[in-house]
């Protein structure tokens, strides 16, 4: 598993909504890893419009929400668009609201084997 991005949002979402925008045009993504990108602002996650990642298969954002909730509304948002989602990670994530959870749709990942 690739960890390219993490830790790049530890401490500073600065440049995050560049780099969403960026990865937003990248339809045959397949994995990515965000762990401990505890920076990442909402509007970041809002770059990457509903649908850009229908390869996604394995995402990693672990530790990403453990201190704040910002932006993790967002993020599932995006990946319920996610349909061929086999792993996900959000160990540490504390700090995702339920309401967050709630509105994920119970069929959105029907290939999910795995998740933290």
């Amino acid at each position: 598993s690739s960890d390219l991005f993490s830790k790049v949002f530890e401490n500073s979402g600065e440049g995050a909504e560049i780099l969403m925008a960026t990865l937003a045009s990248c339809s045959l993504l397949e994995e990515l890893a965000f762990s401990d990108c505890q920076k990442i602002p909402a509007d970041a996650w809002l770059q990457v419009p509903a649908g850009s990642w229908q390869h996604l298969k394995r995402a990693n954002f672990a530790w990403c929400f453990e201190s704040s909730g910002e932006g993790a509304a967002e993020l599932l948002q995006l990946l319920s668009s996610c349909s061929s989602l086999e792993e996900v990670n959000f160990f540490r994530c504390y700090q995702i609201p339920d309401s967050a959870w709630e509105a994920v749709p119970s069929d959105a990942w029907p290939r999910l084997r795995v998740a933290h």
